[in-house]
């Protein structure tokens, strides 16, 4: 069974690595491109500047994926990656943008985290199967990075 990636409504099948990092790139922009839909100056001003603030922050994400992809080399990007696509979901939960006006802002920081800390699950996951050190290098810089964005998210929504 080969496994799909649902994107905000856009099904991407997953073999490679370059397939997967795409599919973080862009889950990265549609959570900037809600968060900008969900930005309301009538909200709650909390909720209004982590909502500016979260989507300043995925965008910055994707921006750093795209570089990643455009510098890596081909052999790491086309090594196949089905071996765990086919036996992990890539993520158990979406995070679901709809209503934001409903939720505080620690559910929303919630929601967010739970997004990056599966995006890490995955790439270790990745990582535990990849067979060249490269491959390693890569999602291990990949990880650092997540990681990184994922402890400066949980400073900037927790104060």
């Amino acid at each position: 069974m080969k496994q799909v990636l649902l994107i905000f409504g856009s099904i991407v099948e997953a073999k490679t690595i370059s397939d997967i990092l795409m599919w973080t790139e862009h889950y990265h922009k549609q959570l900037a491109t809600s968060f900008n839909r969900c930005a309301n100056p009538a909200d709650q001003q909390r909720i209004s500047m982590l909502i500016v603030y979260l989507e300043e922050h995925e965008e910055n994400l994707a921006t750093a994926l795209d570089t990643i992809l455009e510098l890596q080399d081909e052999e790491v990007l086309n090594d196949w990656c089905s071996e765990y696509t086919l036996k992990q979901p890539l993520f158990s939960k979406h995070i679901r943008l709809d209503d934001l006006s409903k939720l505080t802002t620690e559910e929303i920081s919630v929601k967010v985290i739970t997004a990056h800390q599966q995006i890490i699950a995955m790439y270790r996951g990745l990582m535990e199967l990849a067979d060249r050190p490269k491959i390693s290098e890569v999602l291990h810089d990949l990880i650092e990075l997540e990681e990184s964005e994922l402890t400066r998210t949980v400073m900037n929504t927790h104060h």
